[in-house]
């Protein structure tokens, strides 16, 4: 990362951003054994290769920068995903599209933030971009959870 300078609200953001990765991930890889539904379990899929990448990208661009990412998930984070493997088959589906529109959402606040307001040039245009996706991810988890009634 270039030597731009690393503030506060970055380094915030960094860690933020990285954790709530790994938990989109860990919640993906719950949803592909829960769900009954192959649209579920596709969403699932692309949940999982999208939050990866996203977050792979990001620490490959923090690398070197003296950030102390985070490697596991937050204790929130854990208590959620130990709530959703726990949810009964018959709400599992409903659940994990109710909590992926809230996550998300809440996601698109922080990377909006840091896309608007960040002190680095490299990670504000990631963190537009990456919004951009999870804008996207949001539409899809409305209309599937729209379809599951």
């Amino acid at each position: 990362m270039e030597k731009q300078g690393i503030s506060k609200l970055d380094h915030d953001f960094v860690t933020k951003a990285t954790e709530s990765g790994l938990a989109e991930v860990e919640l993906a890889k719950v949803a592909k054994q829960k769900a009954s539904s192959a649209e579920v379990r596709e969403y699932a899929d692309k949940l999982q290769s999208d939050h990866k990448k996203a977050t792979d990208k990001l620490l490959n661009l923090v690398k070197g920068s003296g950030i102390d990412v985070p490697k596991r998930l937050s204790e929130s984070h854990r208590m959620l995903i130990d709530r959703m493997s726990k949810i009964g088959d018959d709400r599992f589906e409903r659940e994990f599209m109710t909590t992926q529109i809230k996550e998300h959402e809440s996601d698109i606040k922080l990377y909006r933030s840091e896309a608007e307001h960040g002190g680095n040039d490299e990670l504000k245009k990631l963190a537009a971009e990456t919004a951009d996706l999870l804008q996207k991810h949001v539409e899809m988890a409305r209309t599937i959870h729209n379809r599951l009634g």
